[in-house]
This record gives structure tokens, sequence and C-alpha cells, in this order.
């Protein structure tokens, strides 16, 4: 396997959250939500597992 495909980013939900507010920096939760077609519960779940691996750090 490629050593810089990451098992835990490239979830297709989670892969879908951090790739809209890439070129922005930052987006509005409700656009998010709506841009990946997913409930407010199941974008929570998603965005605390991102929050716990610390994607934002770089």
């Amino acid at each position: 396997m490629d050593p810089s495909f990451d098992e835990f980013l490239h979830v297709l939900a989670r892969l879908s959250i951090v790739a809209p507010p890439a070129p922005a920096g930052w987006v509005d939760s409700g656009f998010l939500r709506d841009a990946v077609d997913t409930s407010d519960s199941a974008l929570s779940k998603q965005v605390s597992a991102l929050a716990r691996l610390d994607v934002n750090q770089g």
C-alpha cells in the first residue's frame, strides 16, 4: 500500500468533509452539511473523529 495513503482520512465521509474547506480555510457547518449531503449528527460524528486525529496540523 502507498505510504502516503491514510486509511483513516480516506473514508469517503471524512474525505468529503475535509475537501470543501481546503481552498477557503473554513466553511460554515450548514454549508458543509449540505455539500456532503449528510445529517447534522453524522457530520458531527465525522468532524469529532477528525478533530481527535488533529488533521489540521500542518
